[in-house]
């Protein structure tokens, strides 16, 4: 759980400024959150979000960091999705 406490604010400066920036939007953050998630080589991300999701503080979940948590695990559900695509073929 350490790796996604020191990742979920370096996420959350990074989504801030990402989308303070003029032509950036939220629709261009899941690409890069989703790059990020599978060049990072952190096996334990998933159930490190599930664990965050579990046990945080409830008023957490409700501002910038819950969006911060929720766009990283849509980025994950997405990589999982692409690489069960891949076993399929």
């Amino acid at each position: 759980m350490l790796l996604s406490l020191i990742l979920c604010p370096v996420l959350l400066n990074f989504i801030t400024s990402f989308l303070s920036s003029s032509d950036s939007g939220a629709d261009d953050l899941l690409p890069i959150l989703s790059f990020v998630a599978l060049r990072c080589q952190c096996p334990q991300l998933v159930s490190e979000c599930a664990a965050l999701e579990e046990f945080i503080h409830e008023s957490y979940l409700i501002g910038e960091e819950g969006y911060c948590l929720t766009s990283l695990q849509s980025a994950l559900v997405y990589v999982e999705s692409l690489q069960a695509a891949v076993h399929l073929q």
